[in-house]
């Protein structure tokens, strides 16, 4: 598949991807059965009409749900960065004050 070809996910297929692993849980899977229920996600997937993604799989989903998770963190770092909240009084709770 070239670059030009390549369909990005819309944000709708976004929900419909998180709201399927919701459901899933493929990432409770036991140890060695995770990329079958990835795999389950996939297919679940792929049977609404609404999900226009022709090449939808397991793996696709697995790495689409990490990006969108590693997205989100990332958000959320800049966002108390933004709002003035110390990082450092967070990981700092719990320490003797001889230890700061």
């Amino acid at each position: 598949m070239t670059a030009s070809t390549k369909k990005r996910y819309t944000e709708d297929e976004d929900i419909m991807l998180l709201r399927q692993v919701a459901v899933d849980m493929p990432f409770q899977a036991p140890r060695g059965l995770v990329m079958e229920a990835w795999t389950a996600v996939a297919h679940a997937l792929s049977s609404f009409l609404e999900f226009g993604r022709e090449d939808v799989d397991g793996k696709n989903d697995h790495h689409r749900f990490h990006l969108i998770l590693e997205n989100h963190r990332k958000a959320n770092t800049q966002s108390k960065r933004a709002s003035g909240a110390s990082e450092d009084k967070a990981t700092l709770v719990g320490r003797p004050s001889c230890c700061i």
